[in-house]
């Protein structure tokens, strides 16, 4: 075999990649890997939606305590890859039934799941659970389709919740069993999973997590270090994390395309918000590219890779459609395959509050802004225009959807002044 590397320094995707920041460092600035998978079935990808219910929420009741007193709800789709002699079986998998696929031969597959929590809590409690088998209880919305498993489990009031306080995290392992008559089951593929308890929503101009308000303190993170360039160590992220967890801060925008994968880890155990931004900026053709398309594909595969890769991590409270990129319909197309993917979280995007063209003034009032953006979240407003919003534009119109800058601390040279003035009036 022979595996060849060809790294492009321009081409059509720069004209995606227009951020701000040292541009020119042509290169693999993060880790490459192949890895193997059994030849006959495989699990190709696990995702799990894991929730805490806010209903029953007492007044004063807190969520970042260390009792696991919390309602849990798992909702998981497993992908089964398989080869070309391993076929969908079973007379109908509308009905359901057990086999979910069948290797020539008679081996067919099935999937089961175990919850464990990470850390040694008092109270933590393991959880087991077979969509195959289980009808009824616990078990839920059980779909077989094809190389898909989809079902739910309702976990008792047992659960720890996950929150920048107190990031509890669980292990989710999903096994991948080949049963043949005359044989034991035999465990082919094992998946480990991070998951965290926590449900995010957006009502009543607030965000809340849990079902608490939570007040954004966050920091935009490019990657650059002094010796490596856009070549950055995990040690250096978790360190710039750390960094900001000291200080007080709670969430990280990555800003503008998504971090390497140590950064979402870290951040689930070390407990920050992040808003995970898909790698889209068109800065000097803002107008242009969202209405071109034959960049349309690009653009979408730019903004699915960035889900799926990081759909598991609690950490990931909202997701951003790029940055600077101008309002087209390929913008309406990111939010549409996100909230169709993913409906646990938010999604934002600054320019739906820009008019059609043009990166003038921020228009509050543009009646279609929601169907991009759940958070009304502009970059570098003035002290004055957020008080207008909150004090006058935002009862008038009726608004619903809490404001959020996404910049607006632009340390350049002798600035960053008025911090205290911008935090009286967030407050």
């Amino acid at each position: 075999n022979v595996l060849a590397v060809v790294v492009v320094k321009w081409s059509d995707a720069s004209f995606l990649e227009q951020q701000d920041h040292w541009r020119g460092m042509a290169g693999i600035h993060r880790s490459v890997y192949l890895y193997s998978t059994p030849g006959e079935a495989f699990l190709e990808d696990v995702f799990a939606r894991a929730s805490v219910d806010v209903s029953g929420l007492e007044e004063g009741t807190a969520w970042d305590d260390l009792t696991p007193r919390h309602r849990g709800r798992l909702e998981i789709t497993a992908r089964i890859g398989r080869d070309q002699g391993t076929r969908v079986a079973g007379r109908n998998v509308y009905y359901n039934e057990e086999i979910e696929c069948e290797r020539d031969g008679g081996a067919t597959y099935r999937t089961r799941f175990r919850l464990r929590c990470r850390a040694d809590l008092p109270g933590a409690e393991a959880f087991e659970f077979d969509p195959h088998s289980s009808h009824g209880g616990a078990v839920r919305d059980v779909h077989l389709r094809g190389n898909l498993v989809s079902f739910s489990v309702d976990l008792p009031s047992k659960v720890f919740a996950w929150s920048d306080e107190r990031p509890v995290l669980y292990c989710l392992e999903c096994e991948l069993v080949r049963i043949r008559a005359g044989f034991p089951p035999e465990v082919v593929d094992v998946e480990a999973v991070t998951v965290g308890f926590r449900t995010v929503e957006v009502r009543d101009r607030e965000l809340l997590v849990n079902g608490r308000p939570v007040t954004i303190r966050g920091v935009n993170r490019h990657d650059h270090s002094p010796t490596g360039g856009k070549c950055v160590l995990p040690s250096d992220v978790r360190a710039d994390l750390e960094l900001m967890k000291r200080f007080n801060f709670n969430a990280v925008r990555t800003a503008h395309y998504p971090g390497d994968a140590c950064l979402y880890e870290a951040a689930d155990e070390i407990g920050l918000y992040v808003v995970d931004e898909c790698n889209v900026e068109c800065h000097g053709h803002y107008d242009l590219i969202c209405r071109e398309p034959s960049y349309a594909a690009a653009i979408l595969d730019r903004t699915t890779r960035t889900v799926v890769r990081d759909q598991n991590h609690p950490c990931v409270i909202g997701w951003s459609l790029g940055n600077e990129a101008g309002f087209g319909p390929s913008q309406g197309m990111q939010a549409g395959w996100i909230r169709g993917y993913d409906g646990s979280r938010f999604v934002q995007y600054e320019g739906a509050n820009h008019r059609s063209w043009g990166q003038g003034r921020h228009d509050y009032e543009r009646d279609d802004s929601a169907r991009l953006s759940d958070i009304v979240c502009p970059m570098y407003p003035s002290i004055n225009e957020l008080a207008e919003w909150a004090d006058e534009i935002a009862p008038r119109i009726g608004e619903g959807r809490p404001l959020i800058m996404c910049e607006y601390a632009h340390a350049m040279g002798n600035s960053s002044g008025s911090l205290s003035d911008y935090w009286r009036v967030i407050r």
